[in-house]
């Protein structure tokens, strides 16, 4: 790989607000079901510690006013 080129990650679950889960309703559980049945495709990696990184992803991103502005656009 050149120096220019940076690793991709492997995955990307991508929900486009309600495509995939209701966002108003049981949102945090929907992801960890989503996050079972996807875990195994990762290797070593747990239902919980993916989970855990989906969420912390949210929160970084809609936790902050200008990344949500732009998330909205």
């Amino acid at each position: 790989m050149g120096p220019m080129m940076m690793d991709l990650p492997k995955a990307l679950i991508i929900d486009l607000d309600d495509t995939i889960l209701d966002s108003d309703g049981n949102a945090d559980d929907v992801w960890f079901v989503v996050c079972q049945e996807f875990a195994p495709r990762f290797g070593s990696v747990s239902a919980r510690d993916l989970h855990s990184a989906v969420m912390d992803a949210r929160g970084w991103f809609w936790g902050d006013l200008a990344h949500a502005r732009r998330g909205r656009v």
